[in-house]
């Protein structure tokens, strides 16, 4: 019987490193329709949230001012 002659071991590199910048560039995330949709929606809820926490604008039912102070003559909400 033979033996193989011995042979150190050379490092190997790992094959998940990319051995170039278009190799890492195909690696990256990319934002797929479903995460920006979802992020959209999020960014959305946040600033109604931020909106009725902060007061939000004024806007009277009745005549449509954005204004408490300029109420129309015919509003009933001008006296309150």
């Amino acid at each position: 019987m033979r033996c193989k002659p011995f042979r150190p071991q050379t490092k190997r590199t790992s094959s998940k490193l990319p051995r170039n910048a278009t190799a890492r560039h195909e690696r990256e995330r990319r934002m797929t329709p479903s995460t920006l949709m979802f992020t959209l929606v999020g960014l959305v809820m946040m600033r109604a949230v931020f909106g009725w926490y902060l007061g939000g604008e004024y806007v009277c039912p009745v005549c449509g001012s954005r204004d408490e102070n300029e109420h129309t003559d015919e509003c009933p909400w001008k006296s309150r």
